[in-house]
């Protein structure tokens, strides 16, 4: 059975430094959820929280609505029915593949019962392709391998909570691609809580249900990757999220003008958040844009461009501001050539 995850106004300070400033946030019970964010702004402190490796200084954390965390309790993480994969992977050189996984149901309270270890462990590793490895040491496997490793370790110990951190940076692209699927059929399988800590954009979006985008220590959105992406409520979220440029102008009615735009130019037929209009700013994601015709759009010089397959990635600048822009693979435009840029939606 899978476990809801509440956080009720978590401040985590050291000394001085708050780590974390008045964080709230929920996981609903088998949903994906990945914490999003910069080095630096508090996700993995989130997570030791949510683990049980570090108290709260303010505020409490919540395990199917009964208190596990805050400043006078805490709930040791043994006791917690979670399971974690780090980014280092943290496995024991002297043990063999199946020891892991093994010792790890061994352990757990939640191990079916009258089953055996050592046919629930190979169950586990078969499922995300280990079956023929059982025997080997952690050093005589690839990155992705112990990886694999680590999290059927974390499955076996573990049929409420999720927990891991950065667990494919140190993976290269391929290997990365292959264990998103594999984690994320593992979490199918499982059906557990899973939280996810990320500063990969792509990766969170690719994975998650819920998003969690973080920063300086605060919460700044909470959303379904469509809801983050399209719809952002702020200007990092824009940016970090979404890549967005940012085109100042005013708002007429439903309608954006751009500032410093040629023609009547005004953009509509959009739904964006309260702050945009207040900002005095539209956000737009670098496959919005288009090239106009003359005089039609906001001018731009191209400062350089990127051949991406399908893609055309340009950087421009216009005035004092610099944006991105991806278009399709045709009719490339020269650096230094003059264009103007239109919105489409």
């Amino acid at each position: 059975m899978s476990t809801e995850i509440s956080v009720e106004n978590i401040r985590k300070s050291f000394g001085a430094f708050d780590a974390l400033k008045s964080v709230s946030a929920q996981c609903p019970p088998g949903t994906f959820t990945a914490i999003l964010g910069p080095s630096g702004c508090g996700k993995t402190t989130l997570l030791r929280l949510i683990a049980g490796f570090d108290s709260p200084t303010t505020g409490r954390i919540l395990f199917d609505g009964k208190p596990v965390s805050s400043p006078e309790r805490i709930t040791p993480p043994e006791r917690r029915g979670i399971g974690m994969v780090f980014q280092s992977f943290a496995l024991w050189p002297h043990m063999t593949v199946l020891d892991h996984v093994v010792f790890a149901l061994r352990h757990s309270h939640k191990r079916e019962k009258g089953g055996a270890p050592g046919k629930e462990a190979m169950r586990i590793l078969e499922s995300v392709g280990l079956g023929a490895f059982l025997s080997r040491y952690p050093a005589q496997l690839s990155g992705g391998q112990r990886q694999r490793v680590a999290l059927a370790r974390a499955v076996a110990g573990n049929t409420g909570v999720l927990l891991m951190d950065e667990p494919l940076s140190s993976l290269d692209a391929d290997l990365r691609v292959e264990m998103r699927r594999e984690i994320m059929s593992s979490h199918r399988a499982h059906e557990n809580t899973v939280v996810y800590v990320t500063h990969d954009q792509e990766e969170a979006m690719a994975m998650a249900d819920r998003i969690i985008v973080m920063n300086e220590g605060l919460v700044e959105q909470t959303g379904t990757p469509e809801d983050v992406y399209t719809r952002p409520v702020s200007a990092f979220v824009a940016q970090f999220v979404s890549k967005a440029n940012l085109v100042p102008g005013a708002w007429e009615g439903d309608a954006f003008r751009p500032g410093g735009s040629g023609g009547d130019v005004r953009w509509s037929g959009v739904d964006v958040a309260p702050f945009w209009r207040e900002a005095g700013m539209f956000p737009v994601r670098p496959e919005q844009f288009r090239f106009s015709d003359e005089g039609h759009g906001v001018p731009a010089v191209i400062e350089s461009v990127q051949y991406q397959g399908r893609e055309l990635h340009y950087s421009l600048k216009s005035g004092d501001r610099f944006w991105k822009a991806y278009l399709p693979a045709v009719g490339r435009r020269a650096h230094g050539s003059s264009v103007w840029l239109d919105f489409e939606q």
